[in-house]
């Protein structure tokens, strides 16, 4: 492992580009530091992709100095890409890091808020992971990458962390919400999404996670309907003739080979998220499969 010669500030109370902010008295570093893992862009390896990014290295020496969190890296010598990002940091082309954290007690009482705030503070959080980043969204640091209780990442596409503050507020422990709470309709939905490539499966244990309201419900449907087929995904799991009515919409979808019936026969979960998107309902099943 190779140290860099600067310490980086890890994050800070300031007010973020999202107009929220993490109090830097409630980041909680103690379950992090049984694993101080150093990520690039908050990208954890699933195995799904040959070209993703395994961990760097980690962050040493974590310590507070004023309102800053602040860290030392040290970065893999054996990894070719850790190295190469570890000469951005000594060449000072890169300056920030960014950490990631599960929310435990937000709020939105004025006494937290500062002038042209417009979210609501995050008091607590437990940090799961710090990562290397290229743009920075605080004065200091890049804003806090959320977590839900499970430790699976909250992807700030598909809500905003205003919506998602809002929604976690009443519930200050942010304990686990059992999926059971989610109508069968809502888990089919995630279920086919997953399986259509749509979303990974934390993001789907993160949506089944949120608790349960019309707002949050809402959210997943828009979510669902919204986001992209991911083909890497799909690869070798449907016909290749198949593949090129990944990136079309229900209705340019034609009735020739690779349309409807191709689909319905050969690829099921991308004609059922298809009709998602068209309809915002799952199509009609016989014997596990769509009508």
């Amino acid at each position: 492992m190779i140290r860099t010669s600067k310490r980086y500030v890890i994050t800070t109370s300031a007010l973020n580009c999202y107009s929220y902010r993490v109090l830097s008295d409630g980041v909680d570093f103690s379950q992090y530091i049984n694993n101080p893992i150093l990520l690039w862009m908050h990208q954890r390896a699933n195995g799904i992709n040959k070209d993703q990014i395994l961990p760097l290295g980690r962050v040493v020496e974590i310590r507070r100095e004023g309102d800053a969190w602040t860290g030392q890296l040290e970065f893999d010598e054996n990894d070719t890409f850790a190295m190469s990002v570890y000469n951005k940091y000594e060449a000072g082309v890169l300056n920030m890091i960014s950490l990631g954290a599960i929310p435990l007690e937000i709020s939105d009482d004025p006494k937290f808020m500062l002038s042209g705030q417009q979210n609501p503070t995050v008091i607590r959080c437990l940090v799961t992971d710090i990562s290397c980043v290229d743009i920075g969204g605080n004065p200091q640091s890049l804003p806090v990458q959320l977590y839900d209780a499970g430790g699976n990442r909250i992807a700030l596409s598909f809500t905003s962390v205003s919506t998602y503050l809002k929604l976690a507020k009443n519930d200050k422990n942010m304990q686990r919400v059992s999926t059971s709470k989610h109508t069968p309709k809502t888990q089919a939905i995630v279920k086919n999404a997953v399986n259509a490539g749509k979303l990974t499966d934390s993001m789907a244990d993160s949506l089944l996670a949120m608790p349960v309201n019309d707002d949050t419900v809402d959210a997943i449907y828009g979510l669902v309907k919204s986001t992209k087929i991911d083909p890497d995904k799909l690869d070798g799991l449907i016909p290749k003739a198949l593949m090129s009515q990944l990136s079309k919409s229900y209705d340019e979808i034609s009735n020739g080979y690779g349309g409807f019936n191709d689909l319905k026969a050969h690829a099921p979960e991308v004609y059922k998220a298809k009709f998602f998107e068209k309809n915002g309902r799952l199509p009609a099943e016989k014997d596990g499969k769509p009508l």
